[in-house]
């Protein structure tokens, strides 16, 4: 069992955005080891409560499959939306431990506003 297999999200501040006509979820570290803004498709919330660390993939899938049917992400897709988020900073990971230890490192962190990312493609958005 590693962490990748059972993704668990950081302590996030989430916060409500409209762009282009469209509500999302905009994920940010409110401690500033991350400067990546995050946004999510509202359905993709359902994906990401998820991510406790005590469900795997495996588990994930189920759950959201049981909830939306056929019209739910592969498991194979989840878990790639689990990287997504790892290789920003939002996970909870040996990833995010290095990100962590090497910011120590360097002493303080710079911050500035963020230009905001999508972690799920539209495609996805529309599958859930």
């Amino acid at each position: 069992m590693t962490e990748a297999d059972h993704p668990r999200l950081r302590a996030l501040e989430a916060f409500p955005i409209e762009q282009d006509g469209e509500r999302l979820i905009g994920l940010r570290d409110p401690s500033g080891f991350t400067e990546q803004v995050i946004l999510l498709p509202i359905p993709a919330l359902d994906i990401v409560s998820l991510f406790d660390g005590e469900r795997s993939v495996s588990e994930i899938h189920q759950v959201v499959s049981s909830r939306h049917g056929p019209a739910a992400p592969a498991a194979e897709e989840i878990a790639r939306f689990a990287e997504r988020l790892d290789e920003a900073g939002f996970l909870d990971s040996p990833g995010f431990a290095a990100r962590r230890r090497g910011s120590k490192r360097r002493g303080s962190r710079a911050l500035h506003v963020p230009r905001p990312t999508r972690a799920v493609p539209t495609r996805e958005t529309r599958t859930l």
